[in-house]
């Protein structure tokens, strides 16, 4: 297709006002199943080594268990770093370009990390591999974000969240089949995986229009950045913050206080999970018709409360509880929508994108660290309530408070949420 900046991109439309109320074309479908289909790829490297951690760490190099947190920490530190170096990347290549050129360093890092190199250079590694894989993640939903009408970007955005979670769970599961005899296969396997999304990006969707994308930002971080972007960050933030006591807090919870089993525990969190990976892409199309606004201020008032309401749901019976996990998993996938339409919308490209995932991580991994801390610091003999009502009521008012405040409070720069701009492309330009 010809670079050309009135060049009609929807072959079903007579003009480009036409492209933007047109129905979606199949070429447009086959460019966002390919996307879908990458981010859920993209998925499964992080996800598979999460079963076989004890094998690669604990047992491999000899080191303690909680050195062996090391290895999933760092990996969020590199996604942290990974903010400005996605917006010059995004400045020098296309997305296509970018995708390939970070899925191909993402590959080599994990293939390198399953040769006995030793601890401390495979944290090194891990840091870095955080870091591309970030960017892998913020191109392909900055393109799903720019593919098709404005008017069903919350559609196409919650169809992508769910790809990118129902990756995640199918690479746990892969991870402990493929890891059960040997470990060091779900480093292969991952990289492998990467090496797909690479291919992808480079021979099924990679004709570009453009070369370089000069509507980026200089500095994510700057002020005025940060002035435009702050309500979806801090959306994210808190989002994740909380979500972090479904891994650890809330089974440490149900395991030692009320004497759940495993399986039992498993199913209560693979339930709320579960509904939030289905429910991101109904929420999106509700976000479209309703607004993200509408939709974070419903959902918010739902989570907060169910979350802190786990210990009397958990005190009253099973079902109560299961129910409130329902809650939890429902209201998290709109929570999910809500942040990433409004990301989508700022249309500050793969940076700010890479901005708001790295927000998540830094929420994913303070969360544990507060609960943790609130844990070892007081008992109940000392507060008068369990330390885990603590730790729900006051992470559910935080989340609360976050929803009140990037729904109600105006900014001088506001993020569009519901007047997108309206570009349509139909490939990784």
């Amino acid at each position: 297709m010809p670079n050309q900046p009135n060049a009609i991109v929807c072959p079903k439309a007579k003009t480009n006002k036409d492209c933007q109320i047109a129905s979606p074309c199949s070429r447009n479908r086959l460019y966002f199943f390919a996307a879908c289909a990458m981010l859920f790829v993209s998925a499964l490297p992080d996800a598979m080594v999460v079963p076989v951690l004890k094998q690669l760490l604990v047992d491999r190099y000899g080191v303690s268990v909680g050195a062996a947190h090391a290895f999933m920490c760092v990996n969020l530190v590199g996604a942290l770093a990974a903010i400005a170096v996605a917006g010059f990347i995004r400045r020098k290549c296309n997305l296509a370009n970018t995708i390939l050129i970070a899925a191909i360093l993402n590959a080599a890092l994990l293939g390198i990390m399953a040769y006995p190199i030793g601890f401390v250079p495979t944290l090194f590694l891990r840091c870095a591999e955080g870091a591309v894989d970030l960017i892998v993640y913020a191109v392909i939903f900055t393109y799903i974000a720019r593919t098709g009408p404005s008017s069903k970007r919350g559609q196409r955005m919650g169809a992508a969240a769910t790809a990118m979670m129902l990756g995640i769970a199918c690479g746990l599961a892969v991870g402990g089949i493929i890891g059960k005899d040997t470990a060091m296969m779900c480093l292969i396997a991952g990289a492998a995986a990467c090496l797909v999304v690479a291919c992808a990006a480079s021979f099924a969707i990679s004709k570009s229009t453009d070369h370089k994308d000069k509507s980026e930002p200089e500095n994510i971080l700057s002020r005025s950045g940060l002035l435009n972007l702050w309500r979806p960050l801090a959306m994210m933030f808190s989002d994740r913050f909380v979500a972090s006591l479904l891994v650890i807090t809330i089974p440490l919870y149900l395991g030692s206080i009320s004497n759940m089993s495993p399986s039992t525990i498993g199913g209560l969190v693979g339930i709320a999970m579960l509904m939030t990976a289905i429910g991101t892409w109904p929420a999106g199309r509700l976000a479209d018709r309703f607004g993200s606004k509408r939709l974070r201020l419903i959902c918010g008032l739902i989570y907060a409360p169910a979350v802190a309401l786990i210990p009397y749901a958990n005190s009253i019976n099973l079902t109560v509880t299961l129910l409130d996990f329902l809650l939890i998993g429902i209201a998290g996938a709109g929570l999910f929508a809500s942040s990433l339409i409004l990301i989508a919308n700022a249309q500050r490209g793969p940076g700010a994108m890479g901005a708001y995932h790295a927000a998540g991580n830094l929420g994913f991994l303070l969360g544990p660290i507060t609960a943790g801390a609130i844990l070892s610091t007081f008992s109940e003999s000392e507060i008068g309530v369990s330390p885990y009502l603590l730790i729900f009521i006051g992470f559910a008012l935080l989340h609360a408070f976050v929803t009140f405040a990037t729904v109600f409070i105006r900014t001088a720069q506001p993020v569009h949420e519901d007047t997108p701009a309206t570009s349509a492309t139909p490939n990784l330009a």
